[in-house]
């Protein structure tokens, strides 16, 4: 949450520009401020990401006073300043531009879905100069893509045996990561005062023992209210009850697989996305086990309304049950239903986009329909 008190900033000129803001914004929600010329919108921005120091007033990130913070380390707690005129960058690509923002080596899988995120065709754009060549619409987007690609904001890690976490600080320091923090402990008291601190992380990830999650552990997590849990686990058994524990509190699994850590003998790991949302209360509950459960279908059956839902949290595009068809048919899939056929012999059918294309194509991947 972004929380600005009594802001004020003065002009070069001397006019008070910001007069006394008080201004909060919560975690999750789109914010647009609005007004004429001159009335101190982009000033604000720019108090906002350290580009302009007030004159007076706080601002605070989630409870921490950052009013002297840099630019710079305002950016490493995830906030960002898009300009409002794009700088291009003559001989730097786009994948070139993704990856100095997320400061990091990005797989084209990476790279792609950012710019997918943004509503644009990502085998198009992935190898282009971020040049003339670009419209300002294109290079508007391709900016947005990179505060995207912008790293965690902040890792917390857990662990109760403690050479495992003198070890963690060491290799965090050694490679520069200033971003991470590790508390000792056990896994039910460290989740308790996780959510004392009122946090709410985008994923949590486990990693527990055979014997899997107390189910406080599994409470507590669900109560931080992630969008995400990655549940990885070397018991099968244990993971579907833990998986079970966590459906009557709003969590279901997505996707499944298998990886051979231990080649040569019978242990697997399996790792499981959990994600939240909405139970259909006219579907049937299904009792299953993942020892039973043939995981490479485990995405086969994806409807056009989880497509749907997938293109439009991930790229902000709607698209329809006919753009989908059209792709599942070029791709050589079934259809179901015959969407590209009209009622009326002479009736022209509307083709899908190509941004449109590349966002379904990337959803019937992610589904591992293709």
């Amino acid at each position: 949450m972004l929380t600005l008190k009594q802001l004020v900033w003065t002009a070069p000129g001397g006019g008070k520009v910001i007069q006394g803001i008080d201004l909060t914004i919560p975690d999750n929600k789109l914010v647009v401020i609005t007004g004429p010329n001159g009335g101190g919108k982009t000033t604000l921005a720019k108090l906002i990401s350290g580009l302009e120091k007030p004159d007076s007033g706080q601002i605070l990130l989630d409870g921490q006073d950052i009013t002297d913070l840099d630019i710079t380390e305002r950016a490493k707690l995830g906030i960002s300043y898009a300009f409002q005129q794009p700088v291009r960058f003559k001989g730097l690509t786009v994948a070139d531009l993704l990856e100095l923002a997320a400061g990091q080596t990005l797989s084209e899988q990476e790279a792609c879905s950012y710019l997918i995120r943004v509503g644009l065709c990502a085998k198009e754009y992935i190898n282009r100069e971020v040049n003339a060549t670009l419209s300002g619409g294109e290079i508007k987007r391709i900016e947005i893509a990179t505060v995207l690609a912008r790293r965690a904001r902040h890792v917390i890690g857990g662990e109760i045996v403690p050479e495992a976490i003198r070890d963690a600080e060491d290799s965090a320091r050694r490679n520069g990561v200033d971003n991470v923090e590790f508390l000792c402990g056990d896994a039910s008291r460290l989740a308790a005062e996780l959510r004392q601190r009122g946090l709410r992380p985008d994923v949590i990830c486990v990693d527990p023992p055979r014997k899997g999650l107390a189910p406080d552990v599994v409470e507590a997590a669900a109560s931080m209210e992630p969008e995400r849990i990655v549940y990885v686990s070397c018991d099968p058994a244990t993971l579907a009850r833990d998986v079970a524990r966590f459906a009557p509190l709003g969590y279901h699994p997505v996707r499944a697989c298998a990886v051979d850590l231990f080649p040569g003998t019978a242990n697997v790991e399996t790792v499981v996305l959990l994600s939240k949302g909405e139970i259909d209360s006219k579907k049937i509950r299904v009792e299953f086990s993942l020892e039973d459960m043939d995981m490479s279908g485990f995405q086969k059956g994806a409807t056009y309304e989880r497509i749907k839902a997938y293109v439009l949290k991930h790229t902000g595009l709607k698209v329809s049950s006919l753009y989908i068809s059209q792709v599942k048919r070029k791709c050589g899939l079934d259809v179901g239903q015959n969407y590209n056929l009209s009622k009326k012999e002479d009736a022209k059918v509307p083709k899908c986009p190509p941004e449109k294309e590349a966002a379904i194509m990337e959803a019937l991947k992610y589904f591992r329909m293709l």
